[in-house]
């Protein structure tokens, strides 16, 4: 069972960086777009993307600043997932950002001594929480949970690196593929204040703009754990955005 589920695993991170695209130069690091080539929607465009970045979490990959009370999520998909186990996940906002911390097994900075690419996870936001709106059909995560998603949040990795990319489902068409990955994108090398990692795990703040969300606001949130798309294993909890 071990090795079949290994297998799919890796058929599926092969399928995936060939779908939107790997650096021939360096394998399985993915090619981040420049800024030009983000998506023409104004919500997207209006974001300031320079510096310094005011969050209220220190973006530096520790879990120091965080507490138990933001626990959301105990596992993460299935225990001692063969590829990567996400163990915990942590959420908080404020008024202008979305924060948070995934704890996985191995921590990256061992996952990197051995193993440069890959995919952490996918998050899905519902922001209406209406199936009935939103994405049509399940993506490449393999879940119908995210059916009726408007947001998708994906986090692969790199060359000792972590990234996460914002998207939005073409409501035209009710489908992320094929310009899932056109939005805002932050990397571990080039933005460490919007996402950094350690062996504790990685650390993230999303503008809430850049999701689309106002507080104070209701929606559903789907995590997968990457290679683990069933939908009996995979979480779909509705969150507060809290003013």
């Amino acid at each position: 069972m071990r090795c079949s589920r290994k297998v799919l695993q890796f058929i599926l991170v092969s399928m995936l960086l060939l779908s939107y695209g790997c650096s021939k130069r360096d394998d399985t690091d993915i090619e981040l777009p420049t800024d030009s080539s983000t998506e023409s929607d104004s919500t997207i465009n209006d974001f300031e993307t320079s510096f310094p970045v005011n969050t209220k979490y220190t973006i530096d990959g520790s879990f120091s600043d965080w507490s138990i009370n933001q626990l959301l999520i105990e596992e993460v998909g299935v225990v001692d997932n063969d590829y990567f186990d996400l163990k915990q996940l942590y959420l908080d906002n404020d008024h202008d950002y979305l924060y948070l911390f995934i704890k996985c097994n191995p921590g990256l900075e061992t996952y990197f001594k051995e193993t440069r690419g890959g995919i952490l996870a996918y998050l899905y936001i519902d922001s209406d929480m209406d199936p009935k709106t939103g994405a049509l059909k399940k993506d490449t995560s393999g879940t119908e949970k995210m059916i009726g998603t408007e947001t998708c949040i994906w986090i692969p990795l790199g060359t000792n690196r972590v990234s996460y990319y914002v998207s939005h489902c073409d409501l035209s068409t009710r489908n992320y593929e094929p310009s899932a990955f056109l939005g805002f994108v932050a990397t571990s090398k080039d933005n460490p204040d919007l996402i950094s990692y350690t062996d504790e795990g990685v650390e993230l703040a999303i503008n809430l703009k850049q999701l689309k969300l106002k507080p104070p606001q209701q929606v559903d949130l789907v995590c997968v754990e990457f290679g683990m798309g069933f939908d009996e294993i995979v979480n779909r909890i509705q969150i507060s955005i809290n003013e």
